[in-house]
Protein backbone atom coordinates (compact mmCIF):
# COMPACT_ATOMS: atom_id res chain seq x y z
CA UNK A 1 0.00 0.00 0.00
CA UNK A 2 2.83 2.03 1.07
CA UNK A 3 4.25 1.41 -2.53
CA UNK A 4 0.98 2.07 -4.10
CA UNK A 5 0.57 5.48 -2.01
CA UNK A 6 3.81 6.37 -3.26
CA UNK A 7 3.42 4.99 -6.81
CA UNK A 8 0.48 7.30 -6.73
CA UNK A 9 2.11 10.60 -5.08
CA UNK A 10 5.30 10.07 -7.39
CA UNK A 11 2.44 9.97 -10.11
CA UNK A 12 0.41 13.07 -9.29
CA UNK A 13 3.39 14.89 -8.81
CA UNK A 14 4.62 14.44 -11.97
CA UNK A 15 1.56 14.97 -13.56
CA UNK A 16 1.47 18.01 -11.85
CA UNK A 17 5.06 19.01 -12.34
CA UNK A 18 4.47 17.97 -16.13
CA UNK A 19 1.09 20.53 -16.38
CA UNK A 20 3.40 22.95 -14.64
CA UNK A 21 5.97 22.73 -17.58
CA UNK A 22 3.51 22.94 -19.55
CA UNK A 23 1.74 25.68 -18.62
CA UNK A 24 5.05 27.76 -18.15
CA UNK A 25 6.98 26.34 -21.26
CA UNK A 26 8.08 29.82 -22.66
CA UNK A 27 8.30 27.97 -26.29
CA UNK A 28 5.04 27.07 -26.02
CA UNK A 29 3.91 30.66 -24.97
CA UNK A 30 6.10 31.84 -28.44
CA UNK A 31 4.35 29.82 -30.48
CA UNK A 32 0.53 30.35 -29.20
CA UNK A 33 1.48 34.39 -29.55
CA UNK A 34 2.96 33.74 -32.77
CA UNK A 35 -0.34 31.92 -33.75
CA UNK A 36 -2.68 34.66 -32.53
CA UNK A 37 -0.99 37.11 -34.25
CA UNK A 38 -1.18 35.24 -37.26
CA UNK A 39 -4.87 35.20 -36.77
CA UNK A 40 -4.98 38.49 -35.84
CA UNK A 41 -3.57 39.44 -38.81
CA UNK A 42 -5.28 37.40 -41.35
CA UNK A 43 -8.55 39.02 -40.15
CA UNK A 44 -6.95 42.37 -40.70
CA UNK A 45 -6.32 41.23 -44.42
CA UNK A 46 -9.72 40.00 -45.04
CA UNK A 47 -11.14 43.01 -43.56
CA UNK A 48 -9.18 45.08 -45.16
CA UNK A 49 -9.50 43.27 -48.34
CA UNK A 50 -13.42 43.45 -48.18
CA UNK A 51 -12.85 47.35 -47.60
CA UNK A 52 -10.67 47.37 -50.40
CA UNK A 53 -13.57 45.63 -52.59
CA UNK A 54 -16.26 47.86 -51.07
CA UNK A 55 -14.39 51.23 -51.96
CA UNK A 56 -12.70 49.65 -55.56
CA UNK A 57 -16.60 49.28 -56.08
CA UNK A 58 -17.64 52.42 -55.01
CA UNK A 59 -14.55 53.92 -56.93
CA UNK A 60 -15.81 51.89 -60.48
CA UNK A 61 -19.24 54.18 -59.58
CA UNK A 62 -17.61 57.23 -59.74
CA UNK A 63 -15.91 56.15 -62.36
CA UNK A 64 -18.44 55.02 -64.56
CA UNK A 65 -21.26 58.09 -62.87
CA UNK A 66 -17.88 60.56 -64.00
CA UNK A 67 -17.55 58.41 -67.86
CA UNK A 68 -21.40 59.00 -68.20
CA UNK A 69 -21.10 62.41 -67.17
CA UNK A 70 -18.19 63.09 -69.95
CA UNK A 71 -20.34 61.34 -72.59
CA UNK A 72 -23.52 63.33 -71.97
CA UNK A 73 -21.22 66.77 -72.22
CA UNK A 74 -19.73 65.75 -75.16
CA UNK A 75 -22.92 64.55 -76.83
CA UNK A 76 -24.33 68.06 -75.51
CA UNK A 77 -21.46 69.85 -77.12
CA UNK A 78 -21.32 67.75 -80.03
CA UNK A 79 -24.83 68.73 -80.63
CA UNK A 80 -24.25 73.06 -79.82
CA UNK A 81 -21.79 72.83 -82.33
CA UNK A 82 -23.54 71.29 -84.84
CA UNK A 83 -26.35 73.83 -84.19
CA UNK A 84 -23.63 76.55 -84.56
CA UNK A 85 -22.73 75.46 -87.07
CA UNK A 86 -25.95 75.08 -88.98
CA UNK A 87 -27.15 78.79 -88.23
CA UNK A 88 -23.38 79.69 -89.93
CA UNK A 89 -24.38 78.01 -93.17
CA UNK A 90 -27.55 80.02 -92.98
CA UNK A 91 -25.84 82.87 -92.23
CA UNK A 92 -23.28 82.43 -95.01
CA UNK A 93 -26.40 81.68 -97.50
CA UNK A 94 -28.24 84.23 -96.72
CA UNK A 95 -24.75 86.95 -96.69
CA UNK A 96 -24.03 85.16 -100.46
CA UNK A 97 -27.80 85.37 -101.36
CA UNK A 98 -27.66 89.17 -100.43
CA UNK A 99 -24.51 89.96 -102.43
CA UNK A 100 -26.26 88.37 -105.66
CA UNK A 101 -29.14 90.52 -105.51
CA UNK A 102 -27.14 93.79 -104.55
CA UNK A 103 -25.03 92.86 -107.82
CA UNK A 104 -28.13 92.11 -109.60
CA UNK A 105 -29.41 95.61 -109.19
CA UNK A 106 -25.85 97.24 -109.19
CA UNK A 107 -25.83 95.95 -112.96
CA UNK A 108 -29.20 96.39 -113.75
CA UNK A 109 -29.28 99.93 -112.70
CA UNK A 110 -25.80 100.55 -114.26
CA UNK A 111 -27.38 99.18 -117.78
CA UNK A 112 -29.66 101.41 -117.49
CA UNK A 113 -27.83 104.66 -116.73
CA UNK A 114 -25.86 103.67 -119.52
CA UNK A 115 -28.96 103.43 -121.70
CA UNK A 116 -30.27 107.09 -120.78
CA UNK A 117 -26.69 108.30 -120.80
CA UNK A 118 -26.66 107.07 -124.63
CA UNK A 119 -29.71 108.83 -125.39
CA UNK A 120 -29.02 112.17 -124.23
CA UNK A 121 -25.57 111.83 -125.95
CA UNK A 122 -27.36 111.77 -129.06
CA UNK A 123 -29.86 114.15 -128.24
CA UNK A 124 -26.74 116.52 -127.65
CA UNK A 125 -25.69 116.19 -130.95
CA UNK A 126 -28.21 118.98 -132.23
CA UNK A 127 -27.08 121.12 -129.68
CA UNK A 128 -26.21 124.61 -129.38
CA UNK A 129 -22.28 125.45 -128.84
CA UNK A 130 -23.19 127.15 -125.51
CA UNK A 131 -25.61 124.11 -124.23
CA UNK A 132 -23.34 121.78 -125.65
CA UNK A 133 -20.43 122.81 -123.54
CA UNK A 134 -23.09 122.08 -120.57
CA UNK A 135 -23.69 119.23 -121.43
CA UNK A 136 -20.19 118.13 -121.60
CA UNK A 137 -19.72 119.16 -118.52
CA UNK A 138 -22.53 117.26 -117.11
CA UNK A 139 -21.36 114.11 -119.63
CA UNK A 140 -17.52 114.28 -117.34
CA UNK A 141 -19.66 114.43 -114.56
CA UNK A 142 -21.65 111.23 -115.53
CA UNK A 143 -17.97 109.18 -116.66
CA UNK A 144 -16.83 110.26 -113.35
CA UNK A 145 -20.15 108.96 -111.20
CA UNK A 146 -20.26 106.10 -113.55
CA UNK A 147 -16.62 104.95 -112.75
CA UNK A 148 -17.04 105.42 -109.44
CA UNK A 149 -20.42 103.73 -109.60
CA UNK A 150 -18.81 100.72 -111.60
CA UNK A 151 -16.05 100.28 -108.96
CA UNK A 152 -18.25 100.46 -106.01
CA UNK A 153 -20.82 97.65 -107.25
CA UNK A 154 -17.13 95.46 -107.21
CA UNK A 155 -17.57 95.36 -104.04
CA UNK A 156 -20.81 93.44 -103.82
CA UNK A 157 -17.56 90.26 -104.20
CA UNK A 158 -14.38 92.37 -102.59
CA UNK A 159 -16.04 93.58 -98.98
CA UNK A 160 -15.25 90.99 -96.08
CA UNK A 161 -18.25 89.89 -94.16
CA UNK A 162 -17.74 92.58 -91.75
CA UNK A 163 -17.64 95.28 -93.90
CA UNK A 164 -20.37 94.01 -96.22
CA UNK A 165 -23.29 96.30 -94.75
CA UNK A 166 -20.70 99.34 -95.35
CA UNK A 167 -19.79 98.22 -99.18
CA UNK A 168 -23.73 98.27 -99.60
CA UNK A 169 -24.38 101.74 -98.76
CA UNK A 170 -21.64 102.90 -100.37
CA UNK A 171 -22.65 100.63 -103.54
CA UNK A 172 -26.01 102.54 -103.42
CA UNK A 173 -24.82 105.81 -102.43
CA UNK A 174 -22.66 105.15 -105.70
CA UNK A 175 -25.31 104.54 -107.87
CA UNK A 176 -27.60 107.66 -106.59
CA UNK A 177 -24.81 109.89 -107.10
CA UNK A 178 -24.77 108.17 -110.88
CA UNK A 179 -28.82 108.34 -111.15
CA UNK A 180 -28.03 112.08 -110.42
CA UNK A 181 -25.33 112.25 -112.90
CA UNK A 182 -27.88 111.02 -115.30
CA UNK A 183 -30.48 113.74 -114.30
CA UNK A 184 -27.83 116.37 -114.73
CA UNK A 185 -27.60 114.57 -118.40
CA UNK A 186 -31.47 114.92 -119.07
CA UNK A 187 -31.38 118.73 -118.37
CA UNK A 188 -28.66 119.63 -120.06
CA UNK A 189 -29.63 117.80 -123.32
CA UNK A 190 -33.21 119.54 -123.80
CA UNK A 191 -33.12 122.24 -126.25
Amino acid sequence: MFNTARILMTLATVSSLGLAACASDPNKEIKEAHEEKSADQREYQVTQAEVNRDQSTDQNKLDKKQVDQRVDKAADHQKELTNDNQKIVEANTKMAEDRRNASSKATERLNKADISANEYLAKAKSLSAPKKASFDGAWTGYTKARDNAQAKAKLTNDATNEGWAQAKVDIDRSLDDLDKSVDELKRTSSK
